[in-house]
């Protein structure tokens, strides 16, 4: 269903720009017959970077090409996300896809890791955010704690 939902709104949006399918494989530099797969809804687990491409090319966001917005409107610069972190999102979820498929107990490591990372961003933000007087060294919030 989802294919399909993706595969509708491509032809869509490409019939709507006036572009022919080979139009829309130069700009997105996604191949014509994954355009003409994707359109018949017969790609399944579409990558998130073939889904960037295509919504670039057609200007508009991939939350649209997936339904999750009806808004067809790009969201080319989300406030306050720097270009080179929105490559990086796209890249990690084309190989959090890959890894679902193929290597799961890998992917479920990988989500421990970034966990943590996570975890550690949010303290360094916090930390910033508190007066200097107020930061401890890791002694002393270990000390604390105890």
């Amino acid at each position: 269903m989802a294919q399909r939902r993706i595969g509708q709104r491509v032809k869509s949006l490409r019939e709507e720009r006036d572009l022919d399918v080979g139009q829309l494989s130069y700009k997105s530099k996604v191949s014509v017959s994954m355009i003409h797969r994707l359109e018949a809804g017969d790609r399944p687990n579409t990558s998130g970077v073939i889904l960037a491409r295509l919504a670039d090319a057609l200007d508009t966001s991939t939350d649209y090409l997936l339904g999750r917005t009806n808004d067809p409107s790009p969201l080319l610069h989300p406030p306050g996300v720097s270009p080179q972190v929105q490559t990086y999102v796209a890249r990690a979820l084309d190989i959090w896809t890959e890894l679902e498929q193929v290597a799961p107990d890998l992917l479920q490591r990988a989500v421990t890791l970034l966990t943590s990372q996570t975890e550690l961003l949010i303290a360094a933000r916090e930390a910033m955010r508190r007066p200097v007087g107020e930061l401890q060294t890791v002694e002393e919030h270990e000390n604390s704690t105890n």
